[in-house]
Order: structure tokens, then C-alpha cells, then sequence
């Protein structure tokens, strides 16, 4: 429902366009059935004082090595037939101001499909007109599309209060400009991969 919203509320898809983001959106629906089913490895990775390490557990939400005034960087992959098909990376600042989540779906050739970003701050700020804004935490929401050689091909982004839903301008929030990764050999895991795979 999210998806069929969004593409209506965009501008007009060229044909070929709105076929690549129907096949997104099927691959999208394919591997969540697949996780949903338990038809897929799960893998959790997180990042240490010494680099970056597999959990014990893929359940694990403390970790040792890792100082708790740090931030926290975990990345969970989903494995079905020896294939990365989804990864979910996590930021979390020891704060707790701001948590940003990027959900990767991957064609079978490791290439980004789709990138599904919800970024979660109580920071912004009304610096055109210093008229405040409506009271917060925030939620950032990114849909990002790529076509099966990497290109991005549509790019859907809003922000709103987290309780109210009420509609805020995504450039009065904090953000943070993480990497995108385009193909999952580029994620900072890639040779952790190769064991788990």
C-alpha cells in the first residue's frame, strides 16, 4: 500500500520507469516473504573497538567490545541460496538524539535495488523563518530506486512528527549523510560475507 501511494503522489513514471519500480516492488514483496517464512539466513554484524565483527547471536543487543558512550553501527543480512538478498544497517548515537535505519534489497546480481531509508531525530530547527516547529521526535522516510545497472531512477523522500504524523520540511531536521551502498560487495562486511555465505 506504502508503494502504490508513493507512486501516485510523484510525478509521471516513464513507462519503462514505472515497470522497473513494479519489479522493485516485487522483489521488495518476494523477500520479505522469504525472511517473514524463515527462508533465509540471519546474520548480525557489528562494529567494534577492533573493526567490525559477527555477533554471537543474530538475537544480540549488547556487545563487550563496544565502548557504551559510542555510537552503535550493526548490520543484519539476510542470506537465501548464497545470496545477500537484504541487509539492514543501523546507526544509534549513545545519546539517543538521532537513530537512522537503511534497508538494502538486492537484485541477484548484488546490485541495490532498493534502499529504504527511516531516519529518527529529535532535532530540528525553523532557521528561515525561526517560527517553531510542531514538537517532535521526527521521522525522516527515503525510498530510493535503482535500476538493475546501479542507476538511481526515483528518489521519494518526507518527514512528519513520530506520534502526530503532521507533515514537517525535511530540510529543518538534522539528517546524516551516510554512504549508499549500490551493491552489497561494497558493504563494510564484505569479507565477513564470504565465511557466512
Amino acid at each position: 500500500m506504502i508503494f502504490s501511494t508513493l507512486l501516485f503522489m510523484s510525478p509521471v513514471l516513464s513507462a519503462s520507469t514505472a515497470d522497473e519500480i513494479e519489479n522493485i516492488k516485487s522483489l521488495y514483496t518476494q523477500t520479505n516473504k522469504a525472511i517473514y517464512e524463515g527462508n533465509s539466513k540471519e546474520t548480525l554484524f557489528y562494529n567494534a573497538k577492533t573493526g567490525w565483527k559477527m555477533a554471537s547471536s543474530s538475537k544480540a543487543t549488547k556487545f563487550s567490545d563496544v565502548a557504551e558512550d559510542s555510537m552503535l553501527e550493526q548490520i543484519r543480512v539476510y542470506i537465501h541460496q548464497k545470496h545477500v538478498i537484504k541487509a539492514t544497517v543501523f546507526i544509534d548515537t549513545p545519546s539517543g538524539d538521532w537513530a537512522n535505519k537503511r534497508e538494502y534489497y538486492f537484485y541477484g546480481s548484488g546490485k541495490t535495488a532498493f534502499l529504504f531509508e527511516t531516519h529518527f531525530t529529535f532535532l530540528g530547527s525553523n532557521y528561515e523563518t525561526q517560527k517553531p516547529l510542531p514538537q517532535g521526535p521526527y521521522i525522516i522516510e527515503r525510498r530510493i530506486y535503482f535500476d538493475v545497472a546501479g542507476k538511481e531512477i526515483r528518489k521519494v523522500e518526507k518527514a512528519f512528527t513520530s506520534k502526530a504524523k503532521q507533515p514537517v520540511p525535511v530540510r529543518f531536521l538534522q539528517q546524516v549523510d551516510p554512504v549508499i551502498y549500490t551493491d552489497v560487495n561494497h558493504l563494510p562486511i564484505t569479507s565477513l560475507l564470504r565465511t557466512e555465505k
